[in-house]
């Protein structure tokens, strides 16, 4: 069969495929099923020499190569000396929301008289000091 695509012509031959079929037979809540079911001989994949913008496809595997160890190279943008205090003005501000939060949590826990949750709150009290 000849095909053409955006011009270019080249001639398809499809494979010839075996196919058996079969009676299949069954039971079904009681009932007898007969259907016919239709099996087909797996075909090996053909080998084809496909590039794609010059470099070859390929779907075997691809042997691993060892990559170089490359350390990246940060940037970080200098800020102004206004957005640099801002910043750290946020960050201590979230700080003692955080304690705050934690002193509440604290508070609470010894109310219950939970002692493991107490530990664990003072540990993290800790940690943030």
């Amino acid at each position: 069969m000849e095909l053409t695509y955006r011009g270019v012509t080249h001639f398809y031959d499809p494979d010839t495929i075996e196919i058996h079929r079969e009676e299949v037979t069954g039971r079904f809540r009681g009932q007898e099923l007969n259907w016919r079911a239709v099996t087909s001989v797996a075909l090996p994949e053909a080998i084809l020499n496909l590039q794609f913008r010059g470099v070859p496809l390929r779907a075997s595997q691809v042997e691993a190569t060892s990559l170089q160890q490359v350390q990246p190279q940060l940037r970080t943008k200098s800020l102004h000396p206004l957005q640099q205090n801002f910043i750290d003005q946020v960050a201590e501000l979230h700080r003692r929301n955080i304690l705050l939060r934690l002193q509440q949590r604290l508070q609470a826990a010894k109310a219950r008289g939970d002692d493991n949750l107490v530990q664990l709150l003072e540990a993290e009290q800790q940690q943030m000091a």
